[in-house]
């Protein structure tokens, strides 16, 4: 079982007070929610209030695979020191839909001094398919991922949530499952699986990479344009946008960071939803934190990603954390 409970605005948010060892690539990693729902132990109130960072995002900021304090949040909060502390918003799974509801919620009571959104090529996937919906207040509301707009509107919300999350691998799987060596067989039969279904479509990316990134996101990656991908497109960016308004509503600054794929470090083909990302926050004065020239250049020092799965490893996070704060610093020196 996972950290997740339903949420009638992002359809799933982090349940709180939550602890547990979920397994990634075959390894068990640490994950602490806190009361305030997101990941971490619960910090004591400082009655200086400090300089409050929150870092937004999906799984790259919440830190899928690693232990808590290996998240880039919770390494960026030790590189800073006092007065800085940070704190970790990111949910697996979301996209920039369900992060700008997020924001509201949870920026909306911090009204922290920095907001870090960590974004990967995949936040845009599901953006082609938008539902506008009505929230509580009546107001037009973007769907969130993967939930059923009807079911939203009926007010079944968890009956939703309860068919998603739906567990369809069967009692003998699970009992297998229990094994480290039967769940090492069960992940390599899936992702050869994947294999055989990309082999004839994969264009030179790893096999099963462009199934778990979704065909939205390779498109606007390979700069191919369909009628679903800008839709995608813009809507995501009007998004992006949009976080930059809350977040500026309060005195606040915004940072877009970018974390990339681990083969856009060795194709440059890949690099067309990045280039336009950065041409479009240049326009729009949103400060941008770009990881692809870095990673690129230290791919040679060492692995950034967990083996098997794509996520950042614990040095790929540390590799991150070091570029926030010496980009948070260079901010703070031209004042």
């Amino acid at each position: 079982d996972g950290p997740y409970m339903p949420d009638s605005r992002a359809f799933y948010k982090l349940i709180p007070a939550w602890s547990g060892r979920p397994v990634i690539s075959c390894q068990p990693f640490k994950v602490n929610i806190n009361k305030q729902g997101m990941r971490g132990i619960d910090k004591m109130p400082r009655m200086d209030g400090g300089d409050q960072i929150l870092c937004m995002g999906d799984s790259f900021t919440f830190g899928l695979g690693v232990d808590d304090d290996e998240s880039f949040p919770a390494q960026l909060e030790r590189i800073l020191g006092d007065p800085y502390e940070a704190h970790n918003g990111g949910v697996a799974g979301y996209n920039l839909s369900q992060e700008y509801s997020r924001l509201l919620e949870v920026g909306g009571n911090l009204k922290p001094e920095y907001v870090i959104l960590g974004v990967f090529a995949n936040d845009w996937e599901d953006l082609g398919y938008t539902t506008y919906i009505p929230n509580e207040k009546g107001n037009l509301v973007i769907a969130p991922r993967s939930m059923r707009a009807h079911d939203f509107n009926a007010g079944r919300i968890h009956e939703s949530w309860d068919d998603v999350a739906k567990d369809r691998r069967s009692r003998a799987v699970e009992l297998l499952l229990k094994s480290r060596t039967a769940e090492m067989v069960y992940t390599r039969l899936f992702y050869m699986k994947m294999a055989r279904a990309s082999q004839d479509d994969t264009d030179g990316v790893a096999p099963g990479s462009w199934q778990r990134l979704g065909s939205l996101t390779r498109e606007l990656m390979l700069g191919k344009s369909t009628q679903q991908s800008e839709r995608a497109w813009s809507n995501g960016s009007l998004l992006i946008e949009g976080m930059n308004a809350v977040v500026k509503g309060w005195g606040g600054r915004f940072i877009v960071m970018y974390i990339p794929m681990e083969e856009q470090l060795s194709r440059t083909e890949l690099d067309h939803l990045h280039d336009r990302l950065k041409q479009r926050l240049k326009i729009n004065s949103i400060p941008f934190l770009d990881l692809l020239p870095s990673f690129r250049e230290m791919a040679g020092s060492g692995k950034f990603y967990l083996a098997g799965d794509g996520h950042l490893n614990e040095k790929g996070n540390r590799e991150a954390a070091f570029a926030l704060a010496n980009f948070i610093n260079q901010l703070e020196g031209h004042e």
